[in-house]
């Protein structure tokens, strides 16, 4: 197996991952639970650092680090093809599977209908897709702690349970929903990529963040 088909893979496992997140928000929301479906989408998440899948917002807020960014960069397409396909199958099935109950069908296309972008709202998407990404980041970069796997575990699902409930967008369980309610059209096309961009941009100003709060520590620890 290549490296690039193993990371494809990993890709589409972390898509089934977080479509399984979704799916579990989608169920608690049925009966307003919104609270608790915040809570059990991070289990999406927490699948993917458990068993070290590749989910494009987890690992694009590493790329100002990587050592060989080129490499970096284009592992970082081949898992957002992967998660595209692991989420798209997912939402493809429960669509199969729920087209007779109306009640899902109802809930999961007032789910997607929010994501779909208009010339008066793209900018709202756009800003809570930059703290959707910040929060990956900082669970991702928590559960990458060495700390206890308690605390680690809390964290990430804390991050999680922060960007669900606020309603911030992120781009891969947008894939799922979207499938879900069979709702793509160029106005959703266009959520994903504001979306997507908007995780990266997050991400980011959070890695550069933490890059230089780590650069002005050790600068304070040569001067001691």
């Amino acid at each position: 197996m290549t490296k690039h088909v193993k990371t494809l893979i990993l890709g589409i496992l972390a898509g089934f991952s977080i479509a399984l997140g979704g799916l579990l928000f989608t169920i608690a929301s049925l009966n307003g639970y919104k609270v608790i479906g915040s809570i059990v989408f991070s289990i999406g998440l927490l699948l993917v650092c458990l068993f070290g899948f590749n989910l494009f917002t987890g690992k694009v807020g590493f790329t100002l680090e990587a050592e060989n960014k080129k490499e970096h960069i284009v592992n970082l397409l081949i898992m957002y093809v992967g998660n595209f396909i692991g989420a798209f199958v997912i939402g493809a099935l429960c669509f199969g599977f729920f087209y007779n109950n109306e009640l899902v069908k109802a809930t999961i296309t007032a789910i997607s209908n929010a994501r779909i972008i208009t010339s008066d709202n793209w900018w709202i998407t756009l800003l809570g897709s930059i703290g959707c990404g910040m929060l990956v980041y900082t669970a991702v970069y928590a559960f990458k702690k060495d700390w206890p796997i308690g605390v680690r575990v809390l964290m990430l699902m804390f991050a999680v349970f922060a960007f669900v409930f606020a309603g911030f967008q992120h781009c891969i369980a947008n894939m799922f929903y979207i499938t879900f309610a069979m709702g793509w059209t160029g106005y959703t096309w266009l959520n994903i990529l504001i979306v997507t961009v908007g995780n990266i941009v997050g991400a980011l100003i959070l890695e550069a963040f933490t890059i230089s709060i780590k650069r002005l520590s050790n600068s304070e620890k040569g001067l001691e």
